[in-house]
């Protein structure tokens, strides 16, 4: 029998993905308030970066809590480790 280790990265991984996108979706509703895109880029409608953000809190608030535990550990991981080669790679 397993010990449930898949179904634990699966919840942790959706929940890192749907955090990454709620950035994203953040960091549009930011850019489009910035200004109006350059003539001939795409843009799409004022409300989709809002709908995109709006389902990422609606998407995240159904995971167990601990998948935030563990999401909140490899986040406290990978900047760990970021800090700490930041030094190590900059001297080369």
């Amino acid at each position: 029998a397993g010990t449930g280790g898949v179904k634990l990265l699966a919840q942790t991984t959706s929940l890192l993905l749907v955090i990454v996108f709620a950035f994203i979706h953040a960091g549009l509703v930011r850019v489009r308030r910035a200004g109006p895109p350059p003539e001939g880029i795409f843009h799409a409608p004022a409300f989709v970066p809002w709908a995109g953000f709006i389902a990422c809190l609606f998407l995240g608030a159904h995971f167990p809590a601990g998948a935030f535990l563990r999401a909140g550990a490899v986040a406290a991981v990978a900047l760990a480790l970021y800090f700490f080669l930041r030094k190590r790679l900059a001297m080369t």
